[in-house]
């Protein structure tokens, strides 16, 4: 009772944990079983994530809520504890990695697993969870990315229905490699690029397994749209298996969201149109037969179907059918020979099956051209161009094994083994290395496994991809029973570990086990030779979008000279590129596997095993039980970390100690070590580091803030003090005074005319009016002296040096008979006009220290006068022409409203007020 008591605490420890490394190696199997019944699917293997397919028979609908996916918001929160495995959480973490600037400027999320483990399914996930929080928290620029975020997963769902396809294990499989790119600026996604690799085009011809995006165009024949396309319901077409009316409803629903997405992404009617159109013309060209007659193959006429599928095929593609019928029954001879004239001739084929493989290859050709045609479309739309780094989620097709397996699961199992060897190389090895180095592992078994799958891939590249490849470009005939005894005759006991050959098969030991492989199909398969004289018989159609995908592709010729790839040879060539971009990044790691039920309904607990073995997790053990799965070189830890930015460093350990005592972390010993180069971190200390690291800066920014506004409000006012010192002098204080002297000068003058006219030409009277007039004016001096000194005393010196700006301002001449509430409008427009020009001389002056440059003021007075002398000739001139008054200027609607106050309408006269006043701000724009 004790042991099971003990048994059963040490069970919910490590399920509290959520680490497969802290379990007992005996445990391993009981401890996931545990898990997945209590409905966690996902387990941390270190840094990597582990997770395990439930088939169904677990609910894990609440664990994907993105409404609760909160705590995985910021990852590097002060906790204790450890972030709790989950697939957003390795997507939180590459997140938060490409916004601190963490490692490498490009993070990407690898998955891989035997197919139907649920890769897809995760990468979707991860793909939900990121683009959630991408949007920033600047209202200005939420709006802009939550438009791209959702382009994004729309272009994925669209590309999904021309990638995903059924499989004898998964009705739901992706059938190419697929690296979406999220492009990051300044810490928000800004864009994103969809790279393909090894499109299994070949599922094209095969008929019941082929791509969805058939099937959901098939649903919907009935559609207006599809109703030049001539397909029916009740036509039996060989590319495509008939559709289950049970699922019809489905497949409609899905096919309305592939267009939708369509929709959202941008394409025209017509774009969407060709796309259907290139579909169409695949399904009608499957439908062609062929039969023998007289040594040489012809296209079945007699056939109805036959028939109608050749009309179709040149009415669609706009090509005569005996172009059609000899691109298809014939091939093209074009020998180079320097002894002779160039010459150019047919050969009729003479089988049917030469035919149909002839077919099948220009049929698989547009359809890459098409799935080709809408990335770069896609990408053209999402892609930012300028960004500065990027995150990757990388899924692939996994790991298969039939009971008739060809050279499409020698090519998925072919990448697999070397994304594989790209995982031990680059995790296990290298981290198994720094930790011996450190002292941290110990060294007791040799770690042979990298020499092991680099002779695994070399017997499969050199002894049986090479025979294939020199095979098909063999001029003499070769068959499979050829391929056999060569390959057989090349092998040696060193190879025999990985490579054999069994009756007519070929068997090769991969990691994830043995898998037996067809070699009848494997020549032809491999060639797959496009017809050379495609580009010749397409190039005379009329419909532009078919000539362009043809023109633009030219399939055998680079730079001039003929070129013959092969299958093998292009998956060569395309796992290198890929191993390239992935090298380029920070790799985080989710290795997926699937539980399979016994005859008795337990749980396969051996073939589980065997997964985790497989999939390198066993392996991984050692290095996730060290417990320090962040390391630093030390420069790279100081540089990060340090208050203090300085060149170079006595004693780089010592002063890694003092940083990590200045954040009050370096309490706990056993969770950080340092070790000869490199220190050694928990994910805790790390999160924690990040946290501190995270609120220094946040103080630094708020100092500097601080201290920017303080010394912008001094500077301001010391500029502002010098410049009104230098620029306020007297001769605003005699505009003033002048001004309001004129003003009671003219005010007693026309009181005098008043009397003396009313007290007639009396001579005492006038004596007396011009005593009064002497003693008036006397008094009238002293009233403005008297007025000016109040006025002035009541300005402000800042309101004074507003006189000079609002004199020169165009729109103070108004209608004497104009309402209160124009001359208020006027008024407030010139008011302001003012304030901002004396501001931006202001600003000017604080700038220009060496006085070189004309004040505002002085330009457009000047400017102001020009146009005042200008203005005055020109009207001189029109009236010379034309006696009639200036009606239609703006600048001159005083004289209309005067001469005619029939005519006058104030809110017109605003407007035209206001309207000239654009001006004056125009030219103040060009003056700054």
């Amino acid at each position: 009772l004790s042991r099971v008591l003990q048994e059963t605490s040490w069970s919910y420890i490590w399920d509290a944990m959520g680490d497969l490394s802290a379990v007992p190696q005996k445990k391993i199997v009981d401890y996931l079983l545990e898990r997945l019944e209590r409905g966690h699917i996902y387990t941390w293997v270190g840094t990597l994530l582990l997770a395990i397919n439930p088939s169904g028979e677990i609910t894990t609908k609440d664990i994907y809520d993105l409404s609760q996916a909160h705590e995985y918001d910021n990852v590097c929160d002060v906790s204790c504890k450890e972030v709790s495995p989950h697939i957003f959480a390795v997507a939180a973490r590459a997140h938060y990695r490409i916004v601190q600037g963490l490692g490498k400027p490009s993070q990407v999320i690898v998955l891989n697993g035997e197919t139907g483990t649920g890769k897809t399914f995760n990468a979707w996930k991860a793909l939900e969870f990121l683009t959630r929080n991408a949007s920033p928290e600047a209202l200005e620029t939420r709006d802009v990315v939550c438009g791209i975020v959702r382009r994004i997963s729309v272009a994925c769902r669209l590309i999904s229905a021309f990638t995903t396809a059924p499989t004898e294990i998964n009705k739901v499989s992706s059938r190419h490699v697929q690296l979406v790119w999220l492009e990051y600026k300044m810490g928000s996604i800004c864009g994103a690029t969809i790279s393909s690799y090894l499109l299994e085009r070949d599922r094209v011809t095969k008929g019941c397994c082929n791509f969805q995006i058939f099937s959901q165009m098939m649903s919907a024949v009935g559609n207006v749209t599809f109703a030049d396309f001539k397909l029916s319901m009740n036509m039996r077409y060989f590319m495509m298996s008939d559709l289950d009316s049970l699922k019809v409803r489905k497949i409609c629903d899905d096919f309305r969201e592939t267009t939708r997405a369509m929709d959202m992404l941008g394409f025209t009617v017509s774009q969407k149109k060709d796309v259907f159109f290139i579909l169409s013309l695949l399904i009608h060209m499957g439908n062609i037969q062929f039969v023998e007659e007289d040594d040489r193959c012809k296209i079945d006429t007699n056939d109805h179907q036959s028939r109608e599928a050749l009309k179709n095929t040149c009415r669609l593609a706009c090509i005569k059918e005996e172009d059609i019928a000899e691109l298809l029954t014939s091939t093209l001879i074009n020998p180079q020979n320097t002894r002779r004239r160039h010459t150019i001739c047919r050969r009729n084929l003479n089988t049917t099956n030469a035919c149909r493989y002839r077919l099948h290859s220009i049929i698989r050709h547009l359809y890459d051209l098409l799935f080709n045609w809408l990335i770069n479309f896609v990408n053209t739309i999402l892609s930012a161009r300028l960004y500065s780094e990027r995150l990757g989620i990388l899924d692939i097709f996994g790991f298969e094994c039939f009971d008739s397996n060809g050279i499409e699961q020698l090519c998925i199992n072919f990448v697999n083994e070397r994304l594989q060897q790209y995982f031990v190389e680059n995790y296990l090895v290298s981290c198994r290395n720094d930790l011996q180095k450190e002292g941290l592992i110990d060294d007791e078994a040799s770690f042979t496994i990298v020499q092991l799958y680099e002779d695994r891939i070399s017997t499969i590249e050199k002894y049986l991809f090479t025979a294939i490849n020199d095979m098909c470009l063999s001029t003499v005939p070769n068959s499979s029973s050829t391929l056999i005894r060569q390959v057989n005759a090349k092998n040696c006991p060193a190879t025999r570990r990985f490579l054999n050959v069994r009756k007519e098969n070929f068997v090769i030991q991969h990691y994830c086990g043995t898998v037996q492989y067809s070699a009848y199909d494997l020549l032809s398969k491999n060639t797959d030779k496009i017809p050379d004289e495609i580009t010749i018989t397409f190039s005379v159609s009329t419909n532009k979008f078919l000539h362009s995908l043809i023109t633009k592709n030219n399939p055998n010729q680079i730079n001039g000279k003929a070129k013959k790839p092969t299958m093998l040879s292009k998956l060569r060539c395309n796992v290198d590129l890929l191993i390239q971009e992935l090298n380029k990044c920070d790799t985080h790691y989710v290795r997926c596997i699937k539980l399979q039920r016994l005859n008795s309904h337990e749980w396969d607990r051996d073939n589980l095993r065997k997964q985790l073995a497989n999939t390198g997790i066993l392996d991984a053990l050692p290095l996730a039980r060290c417990k320090y799965p962040v390391h630093f070189i030390y420069w790279d830890f100081f540089k990060r970390y340090s208050r203090k930015r300085i060149e170079t460093c006595s004693n780089l350990r010592i002063a890694c100690k003092n940083i990590l005592g200045s954040f009050s972390l370096n309490d706990d010993n056993s969770s950080v070590h340092y070790g000869k180069r490199l220190i050694f971190l928990k994910e805790s200390i790390f999160l924690r580091l990040e946290a501190a690291r995270r609120r220094y800066h946040a103080e630094c920014v708020w100092k500097i803030e601080s201290f920017w506004l303080k010394y912008s409000k001094y500077l301001f006012a010391q500029n502002y003090t010098q410049y009104m010192e230098e620029n306020i002098t007297d001769d605003i204080r005699e505009i003033v005074s002048t001004n309001i002297q004129n003003e009671l000068i003219e005010e007693s003058q026309s009181e005098l005319k008043i009397d003396a006219s009313i007290s007639g030409m009396n001579c005492c009277a006038e004596q007396h009016e011009s005593q009064n007039i002497k003693e008036t004016s006397e008094n009238t001096e002293n009233d403005i002296q008297a007025i000016v000194q109040k006025n002035l005393r009541k300005q402000s010196q800042f309101e004074r040096s507003l006189l000079e700006y609002e004199r020169i301002i165009p729109i103070q001449d108004c209608p004497r008979f104009m309402s209160g509430k124009y001359v208020e409008i006027l008024t407030t427009v010139a008011k302001k006009t003012a304030y901002i020009l004396h501001w931006l001389d202001g600003v000017n002056k604080a700038k220009d220290t060496k006085k070189n440059k004309p004040s505002i003021l002085e330009l457009l007075q000047e400017d102001y006068n020009n146009d005042q002398s200008d203005s005055s000739n020109s009207c001189e001139d029109i009236k010379l022409q034309n006696p009639k008054p200036l009606d239609d200027d703006k600048f001159h609607v005083q004289n209309k409203c005067e001469e005619n106050r029939g005519y006058y309408n104030e809110a017109s006269s605003i407007n035209n007020m206001i309207y000239c006043t654009v001006p004056v701000y125009i030219h103040i724009k060009t003056l700054i």
